[in-house]
């Protein structure tokens, strides 16, 4: 169990500093807004507070789906939002830095008008806690959703055994997706024979396909498969085991639908 949660972190870490950096704007700009706040720069607290606020409401616009959702879950290029999404977060900055510096001229407008200095109210000192809420609103959520999908990115890309066979007790346990686990961990050039065996009967054939053409599946395996496998699962065991298959264009046909991860049963 050491071995896998080691390799789970390192694998978690990246994915979850790429997330991150969606947040980055907001961060950045909230610690800005908390630092003139201590120090009592009126004008800078204020563009920054507002900066800060537009920032993170378009980021938790954007992600709360993907975070929170199933979004990112209905395709495979939906992920994407993540590397747009610095570039939104900075346009929403910079209007929002805007809007907070016209703000600030209303605030000056006023104090000169009552021959008193801008102070920041009791409401503005009140108003750092809506970025700061919504920063840690994206952190648990990103955090949140880095964990729980963390099975697949471990079961396509660890080298540890011991972490595969963990992995795979998981999903024999009901602990972890009975599908895409497995799948990802047929196309694992690390998987052990072991559990190629064991995922040759997995009841969906396109988890079979892979393990037929994986290199570390015994070769009887692969023949065991030929004997319950369906039509389309039966072309990739013949290539495998250098058994010329008919020419078939309706067969290729649905083999190639075969081959999509979602494919259905």
């Amino acid at each position: 169990m050491t071995t896998y949660w080691t390799e789970f972190i390192e694998i978690l870490l990246p994915g979850l500093m790429f997330m991150a950096v969606s947040a980055l704007p907001l961060a950045l700009s909230t610690l800005a807004a908390f630092r003139h706040l201590r120090k009592n720069n009126v004008g800078s607290y204020v563009r920054n507070i507002w900066s800060s606020t537009a920032a993170g409401l378009v980021t938790l616009g954007f992600l709360f789906g993907a975070l929170f959702g199933s979004d990112l879950s209905k395709s495979s290029t939906a992920g994407l939002i993540f590397v747009w999404m610095p570039i939104y977060a900075v346009i929403a900055l910079g209007i929002g830095y805007g809007v907070g510096s016209l703000a600030y001229k209303e605030l000056a407008a006023l104090s000169e008008n009552t021959s008193t200095q801008p102070v920041i109210s009791k409401g503005y000192r009140r108003f750092i806690w809506v970025p700061a809420a919504i920063l840690s609103v994206l952190i648990f959520g990103m955090l949140r959703y880095s964990i729980q999908h963390n099975d697949l990115a471990v079961a396509e890309s660890a080298s540890k055994s011991d972490t595969l066979h963990y992995l795979y007790g998981k999903v024999l346990r009901g602990e972890a997706d009975s599908f895409r686990v497995p799948l990802f961990l047929a196309q694992n050039p690390n998987t052990p024979s072991d559990i190629l065996t064991a995922l040759a009967r997995h009841d969906h054939p396109t988890v079979r396909r892979f393990v037929a053409t994986h290199p570390n599946t015994p070769l009887d395996v692969v023949a065991s498969i030929k004997d319950y496998a369906s039509d389309c699962t039966r072309e990739p065991v013949e290539e495998r085991l250098k058994v010329p298959s008919e020419s078939n264009p309706t067969l290729k046909r649905d083999c190639a639908k075969a081959r999509s991860p979602l494919a259905p049963r």
